[in-house]
């Protein structure tokens, strides 16, 4: 096509205008109004002059508009004859355009399945964390980029996600099936990792308090297992020295009572032997009563002695053993107050004895 160009022949239009001698003059009457001023009297005046002002200004500014139309009425034939001629050339542009928007459209569309193709191809089992509309780059649609640099990038994508997958699954613990979860929302795997840190932080937590609350409980129970076997063991003990003490007052009683029964035996023995001794010849007691008073009052009375109950002892020996009775000696070995149950009972029965402590 041959390269076509209007020819324009223009000559650069004139205005002639009185500007100086109108501005002089307008100069010199405005000095004047600069000088009023208004009052309660000249009020109505002043309004006056600013309507003739007014009317002044708009009679300008309508020749202005004028002048500027005739001015422009070259141009705007030239404008309007322009606009003409790229009519002409518009409709060509609109159906050249159109063809190549549908040919771009179908262009658009193969590409589109092309990537749909490549994706289906490179993301195995990484479809459920990314799926095409997640890593989809609407630049890919271009010409300029091509399948390969599309592919590549699809490429890094998946790569990056099996590494965090393989990462979160391997880090076993019970929190990955939620941190997989996690992971396909926002594709964080510092998120991810953190939530299963925090999850096994919470776990130790949980798992030491309950550890330090069972050692608390088997403590509360082996304590109240050993009081109960305190308890069972005082009890035991208390029975024990209770039947002891029983068996010890029934031994001393039955001792007692065979002592007072030998006695008994013995003084009955000595009160037979007695009445077979007597002779036959004993003088009467009543023959051999003086005839004087056999009481002597002595000349220093007798010093009154406080008696004691306490059983007689005379350091360094026994007392004389009458006749039936028997000296004997005892080692005992018990408590102190067993000793003194002892004690009581030989004075009860009135016995002699002599202690002396190992």
């Amino acid at each position: 096509m041959n390269k076509l160009q209007i020819v324009v022949n223009q000559k650069p239009g004139v205005i002639s205008t009185n500007f100086e001698e109108i501005k002089a003059e307008l100069s010199a009457r405005m000095d004047i109004y600069k000088e009023l001023e208004v009052t309660e009297e000249n009020k109505p005046e002043r309004k006056k002059d600013i309507a003739t002002l007014r009317k002044m200004k708009k009679a300008l500014d309508d020749r202005r508009i004028e002048v500027k139309k005739e001015y422009l009425k070259p141009c705007d034939d030239f404008e309007a004859k322009v606009k003409e001629l790229t009519a002409l050339i518009d409709d060509p542009i609109e159906l050249i355009d159109n063809q190549v928007k549908v040919f771009e459209e179908s262009q658009k569309l193969k590409k589109k399945q092309d990537i749909k193709n490549s994706y289906q191809e490179l993301i195995g089992e990484m479809g459920e964390y990314i799926p095409l509309d997640r890593i989809y780059n609407s630049k890919w649609e271009n010409v300029s980029v091509t399948m390969k640099t599309i592919r590549e990038e699809m490429e890094d994508a998946i790569s990056s996600t099996v590494m965090a997958v393989t990462t979160i699954k391997g880090m076993n613990s019970e929190a990955v099936p939620q941190a997989l979860e996690l992971y396909k929302k926002d594709l964080s795997l510092a998120n991810a990792i953190t939530y299963v840190n925090r999850y096994e932080q919470q776990k130790a937590e949980i798992l030491a308090r309950e550890e330090q609350k069972r050692k608390e409980e088997e403590g509360r129970k082996r304590r109240a297992e050993e009081e109960r076997i305190r308890k069972l063991e005082r009890k035991r003990v208390a029975e024990e020295e209770r039947i002891r003490e029983e068996a010890r007052r029934k031994a001393i009683e039955e001792e007692r009572q065979r002592v007072e029964a030998e006695k008994r035996k013995v003084e009955e023995e000595k009160a037979r032997n007695s009445i077979q001794e007597i002779p036959a010849d004993i003088p009467s007691v009543k023959d051999d009563i003086p005839e004087e008073p056999f009481f002597v009052e002595p000349e220093e009375p007798f010093a009154e002695e406080s008696f004691s109950e306490e059983p007689f002892e005379v350091e360094g020996e026994l007392p004389f053993v009458t006749v039936g009775e028997v000296k004997a000696t005892f080692t005992v070995v018990g408590t102190f107050e067993e000793i003194e149950q002892v004690e009581l009972y030989l004075n009860s029965i009135g016995l002699f004895f002599e202690r002396k402590d190992a």
